[in-house]
């Protein structure tokens, strides 16, 4: 009733403000048209008339806010009525449900010995005694209660009779359970007995010239080599049934399970790279580039191979020792001498071959396309050792930035195998001592003899 007596009011002070607007505009069009017929007296009544308009256009907007604010004082009344009503409807629903589960409830309601599983009526009634079969004339109890108690009465027999075959199966498992165990403990003595016996034959096996069975482990080992390195293992072990000399072993530990077996797969270059940064100095806002310790990780396993300097393999003769990694990130195969006196045997073992710069063209995307290979690295990829693993990358594109290095593929380097490698390294080094021999005598002051490098 009270909204009601409200809207009215509402209405008219909204017509009434609607009525000024538009009388407030006509006067602003007659006073347009005055000045532009250059009436200046007309006008200015005109104006005058139009501020007298504005004042009651402003008496009309403050009746109307307070018409409206009345409104909303009667609208707020009547919902809090409205909340009161919807609360009490609330508690009568919330009571209905309550008193309707109860009534399920006790509709519902079941027995304990309707959760136990019992036998079957027919099946109770064959193999039960008769003395629970049978139920008495002159008895006051219902028949089916009765019947049900014989029934839980024997179910109660059956299961404490088959709890004790279950504890006499228990105490047979148990039993067997340790005559198991000491056949178990008489075979791990027996597989003790196995390596003894193998240790004695060994002697054996050197005698007969029988193979011995690392070969097999190495050769079980090398399953988890990634392909490029799997192949220069390949290559070595060829070589090794024809030049005894030559030694190769695998080293490292191989990837867990957890991990995957990775066997002979290559791992494309996609990691995650971190965003370099702006120098914001006088440099013009160069990129510093940090290079990922993820992209020089090489994978658990490494090929060593061993040779003679000398090229025979004589007692007393010195051994170089070449190790083959694989970097997954990069995709490349790198190859270090880890005595440090022999670090620069391999650079320039095949012309313009240094080994500082990555062969792979697309390791040159990394890094927003400002990755350079850490030079300062023991482990050097050089274009033979790409060789060697069966990689082939096209060459490096023409350089687009003024920084960008670009090496030449090394020429002739894809044109030998391990065992070309090996003498290259083998006549490096005799150059070398008879470079020594020469600057020696020459500190002497006498001339050296030229020397015999056709060895």
């Amino acid at each position: 009733m009270e909204v009601e007596e409200a809207g009215p009011g509402v209405l008219g002070a909204l017509q009434r403000f609607n009525s000024l607007v538009a009388e407030l505009k006509s006067v602003l069009v007659q006073a347009e048209q005055l000045k532009a017929e250059d009436q200046d007296e007309d006008t200015a009544a005109v104006l005058d008339r139009g501020t007298l308009v504005f004042l009651e256009l402003k008496e009309a907007n403050r009746d109307l806010y307070l018409s409206v604010e009345a409104t909303k004082d009667v609208t707020r009344k009547a919902k809090q009525q409205l909340d009161q009503v919807e609360l009490q409807l609330q508690n009568l629903q919330y009571q209905k449900n309550h008193l309707r589960r109860e009534i399920h409830e006790c509709c519902d309601f079941h027995s304990k010995h309707e959760d136990i599983d019992l036998l079957p009526l027919e099946e109770f009634m064959r193999t039960a005694p008769s003395s629970l079969t049978a139920l008495r004339s002159n008895d006051t109890m219902n028949p089916s209660h009765m019947l049900m108690l014989n029934r839980l009465a024997y179910e109660l027999q059956e299961r404490k009779r088959l709890q004790e075959e279950l504890m006499h199966l228990k105490k047979k498992k148990k039993d067997m359970m340790e005559a198991n165990k000491t056949q178990e403990k008489a075979l791990s003595s027996l597989q003790d007995k196995l390596r003894q016996v193998k240790k004695a034959a060994a002697p054996l096996q050197d005698v007969m010239e029988i193979p011995s069975l690392q070969y097999s482990k190495q050769f079980e080992k090398a399953k988890g080599l990634p392909l490029p390195l799997f192949v220069l293992f390949s290559h070595a072990v060829a070589l090794r049934t024809i030049d005894d000399s030559i030694r190769t072993e695998i080293v490292g530990t191989q990837l867990g399970e957890g991990e995957g077996d990775g066997k002979h797969e290559l791992v494309s270059p996609t990691r995650k790279r971190r965003r370099g940064t702006k120098d914001a100095g006088k440099g013009g806002g160069a990129l510093l580039l940090t290079l990922e310790d993820d992209w020089y990780k090489p994978h658990p396993l490494s090929v060593m191979v061993e040779f003679p300097e000398g090229g025979t393999g004589k007692k007393g003769h010195k051994f170089i020792q070449l190790r083959f990694h694989y970097l997954p990130a990069l995709n490349i195969l790198t190859v270090d001498v880890p005595d440090p006196a022999d670090r620069s045997l391999l650079v320039n073992l095949y012309p313009y071959d240094t080994g500082v710069h990555t062969p792979n063209a697309s390791n040159h995307i990394l890094a927003k396309g400002h990755f350079i290979f850490d030079s300062k690295r023991r482990a050097r990829p050089y274009h033979w050792v790409q060789w060697l693993g069966g990689l082939r990358f096209l060459p490096p594109p023409t350089p687009l930035r003024s920084g960008a290095q670009v090496t030449p593929a090394a020429p002739g380097a894809h044109n030998h195998s391990l065992q070309d490698v090996i003498e290259h390294v083998q006549q490096r080094v005799l150059a070398r001592r008879a470079l020594q021999e020469q600057l020696s005598a020459l500190a002497k002051l006498r001339i050296p003899p030229v020397p015999d490098l056709s060895r």
